[in-house]
């Protein structure tokens, strides 16, 4: 068996939880790039609306949060919808993973992310999320600093 391909292509679908699609330039994401990420195997579409979430410098104590959406761009299933946070700052960063593990066509959900720091310093992480149609990830930054 073949083994899946995986294509990846810039995207603008930032999508929040009651907010429409917004226009492709015309998006305030504080610090996102905006750039997504689409994963292509066979008829199931894994799309995301951003691959790469940069919180920016956030001050310790307070928090902040972003929103991803997963989406079915293509005309069947997409099925095996799994979703983890892989650092070894877990401590600073949460998610919250909305998405069934199946999406029909045209169906989307969200993954809430946040980051809240503990002390000073930078911090990295990587959601992963697999199908049975391929995987994606997205990586995830921010900076504590404390309040002066």
């Amino acid at each position: 068996m073949k083994p899946p391909m995986i294509k990846f292509y810039a995207l603008l679908l930032v999508a929040c939880i009651a907010k429409p699609l917004p226009i492709p330039g015309d998006v305030d994401t504080a610090g996102d790039t905006g750039s997504g990420i689409v994963t292509d195997s066979g008829d199931a579409v894994l799309e995301l609306s951003d691959d790469d979430i940069d919180f920016g410098t956030v001050t310790v104590g307070d928090s902040d949060q972003m929103e991803v959406t997963i989406r079915n761009g293509g005309q069947t299933a997409l099925e095996g919808i799994d979703v983890d946070f892989d650092s070894f700052d877990f401590d600073h960063f949460w998610v919250d993973d909305n998405c069934p593990t199946t999406l029909d066509p045209g169906e989307e959900c969200e993954i809430e992310v946040g980051f809240e720091p503990q002390y000073a310093d930078d911090f990295a992480g990587e959601i992963e999320i697999s199908t049975d149609s391929g995987d994606a990830s997205i990586d995830v930054n921010g900076t504590g600093e404390w309040d002066e």
